[in-house]
């Protein structure tokens, strides 16, 4: 039997790979299996025709491509196996529902109407990806999943772009070529310098040196269960490790703002503050040790940087406050079955609303005493 002999039931490749002393190592939830033998190429055979995003992939590996006829259901698999070659992959964390996550909870908290929405009725769409966080899944696959960066990004052929004289992405042509590649993430040419500077700074900082010290403790991407308020909760730390006397977790962030002030902006939008009480909360009560919570913030523009971040203790008594309170409006919405928005109906306009020209009008007695006049 070869690659190039006419395709056979999976039984038949598993009887010949077997006879050859290949065994099992992994299956995957797509219905592949990957056969492996010491001293010679391992073998996948999968049950599907394998799409542009797995010849890819197998054309930079030593594992030999063997389809097979589909013939019923996919290849039984163990559902905790991990996804096979860093390639397929299925979003069973964020499609469980019935564990309330970080996300679910910050929908909520800037609406029950749109929280209901999107994760009880499931009228609503979920957000597109923009730029900073496909670059941070990019970045997260490289840097702890310790995936290359061919294993991880498609590049956008010209196809995908219009004619002219400056050539623009075509919206529609690169979704369609992202379906195509998928799980691959696709970037423009341009951006692989980028990721290579972030991955490089990101290695040579105190992070890295964390997961080189701390590599045998560290518990990567791994999904913890627990309940508050009366409510199944979950949380999937990017590493979390575990100390004798304590949980360390240094969160990755990325950004093209660096800078104090713009960080900090960027904080309040996406509420990296109700993260970090979320999964503090969680990781405490399943551990029953404390965390020390920072968040390691990547540049996606120049220079570069790549630092550390931290909200004050007051910040996160606050925080952990808030945090409470969200999840028992939550419980209450879920047991009375009432989600209504309470957004206040006053509004208030400051000068600088109305533009860099307004100049507020003023009495005479007021600009007397700005000038000093009787």
């Amino acid at each position: 039997m070869s690659l190039t002999a006419p395709l056979q039931p999976f039984s038949a490749w598993e009887s010949y790979l077997t006879k050859q002393g290949y065994t099992v190592a992994r299956t995957s939830p797509q219905g592949s299996a990957l056969f492996v033998c010491d001293g010679k190429p391992s073998y996948r055979v999968s049950a599907f025709e394998p799409n542009e995003a797995t010849l890819c992939w197998m054309g930079r590996t030593m594992v030999n491509d063997a389809r097979c006829l589909y013939i019923g259901s996919p290849f039984q698999h163990d559902a905790t196996d991990l996804p096979e070659f860093g390639l397929e992959r299925h979003d069973a964390y964020h499609d469980d529902l019935d564990y309330i996550s970080k996300s679910m909870l910050s929908v909520f908290a800037d609406s029950p109407v749109k929280y209901r929405a999107q994760y009880i009725l499931g009228t609503m769409p979920r957000k597109k990806p923009t730029r900073p966080m496909k670059l941070g899944t990019i970045l997260h696959a490289m840097l702890l999943e310790r995936k290359t960066l061919e294993e991880t990004v498609a590049v956008y052929p010209y196809s995908c772009y219009t004619d002219g004289e400056t050539p623009r992405l075509s919206t529609k042509r690169a979704e369609a070529y992202e379906r195509k590649l998928a799980p691959l993430i696709c970037v423009r040419e341009s951006e692989l310098p980028t990721i290579r500077q972030m991955v490089k700074a990101a290695m040579e900082s105190p992070f890295g040196e964390l997961l080189r010290t701390h590599s045998d403790k560290a518990h990567f991407e791994t999904r913890v269960d627990g309940e508050l308020c009366g409510l199944k909760v979950r949380c999937k730390p990017d590493i979390h490790v575990i100390l004798d006397d304590q949980i360390v977790v240094p969160d990755l962030k990325f950004t093209a703002l660096f800078g104090q002030e713009e960080f900090e902006r960027t904080a309040k939008r996406f509420s990296y503050y109700l993260q970090k009480s979320h999964y503090k909360a969680i990781l405490e009560q399943k551990y029953g040790l404390p965390v020390a919570w920072s968040f390691w913030v990547g540049e996606t523009v120049q220079p570069h940087r790549f630092g550390i971040r931290e909200y004050d203790e007051r910040s996160s008594e606050i925080s952990d406050e808030y945090h409470r309170e969200k999840l028992t409006q939550l419980k209450t919405c879920y047991d009375t079955g009432i989600w209504e928005d309470t957004f206040d109906t006053t509004m208030t306009i400051a000068p600088w609303d109305l533009g860099g020209e307004y100049t507020a009008e003023t009495d005479d007695e007021d600009a007397t005493i700005r000038t000093g006049g009787m």
